[in-house]
């Protein structure tokens, strides 16, 4: 994955990896309301790329699924 700052000059801010569960899929990414870089893959791991540094794991679905509790995720906040 490459993450380039489109403001500046095309100046390169990430070139690596974009981690993804064993046997999942990217299945969508988008940016917060604040900015930040979001991933979510087909096993329901969602990610953020924090200060353009590392990918933390925020967020696991299948937490959601063993408590047997459904909703819709509309977004997410950095706080």
């Amino acid at each position: 994955m490459v993450i380039y700052d489109v403001d500046k000059d095309f100046k390169t801010l990430y070139n690596g990896p974009l981690p993804m569960t064993p046997n999942g899929n990217l299945e969508w990414f988008g940016f917060s309301e604040e900015g930040v870089l979001l991933s979510l893959d087909t096993i329901g791991i969602m990610r953020a790329f924090v200060n353009f540094k590392h990918w933390e794991i925020i967020w696991d679905a299948n937490e959601r699924k063993r408590n047997k509790k459904k909703f819709w995720m509309i977004g997410m906040m950095d706080y």
